[in-house]
């Protein structure tokens, strides 16, 4: 029985292309990822209107090649951020990698509960029950 072992993507640092990075996995021997583009892939962009069928497909071949699967594809917004321009832009980049998820070959999406303030950092004012209605509507939305 082969077992699968993963790791993040974005733990292998100065990688330049997803055949590369695939190529560290299967040296590593790991054979499953969790790909953070943004995070992996800093310069490329990795928006919601980025985000299309063949790039999907180019970094679930690529990574193929080195016998690695995306099984998590990694969408680190803040869904309840408190600029609500932004807020709906996180929800958007969101849904648009939900929506191109299995051409990636990833089986789900995955962020973060969010935060109340613009930064990702504690705050008590994250546990109130308004935040908590805001982290609900997004997740509704999403």
């Amino acid at each position: 029985m082969m077992m699968n072992i993963g790791a993040r993507g974005h733990d292998f640092k100065t990688v330049h292309s997803p055949a590369e990075l695939g190529k560290r996995f299967k040296n590593k021997g790991f054979n499953i990822i969790q790909l953070s583009l943004p995070a992996s892939f800093p310069d490329m962009p990795s928006e919601a209107k980025d985000i299309t069928m063949g790039m999907g497909k180019y970094f679930k071949d690529s990574l193929a090649e080195y016998g690695v699967e995306i099984a998590i594809l990694s969408c680190y917004v803040n869904i309840i951020h408190p600029d609500k321009q932004i807020r709906k832009a996180n929800l958007e980049k969101f849904c648009s990698y939900v929506r191109f998820a299995k051409y990636f070959g990833a089986a789900m999406v995955v962020t973060e509960t969010g935060n109340v303030q613009s930064e990702i950092t504690y705050t008590k004012d994250n546990f109130t029950e308004e935040a908590f209605q805001d982290c609900v509507e997004s997740v509704r939305i999403m």
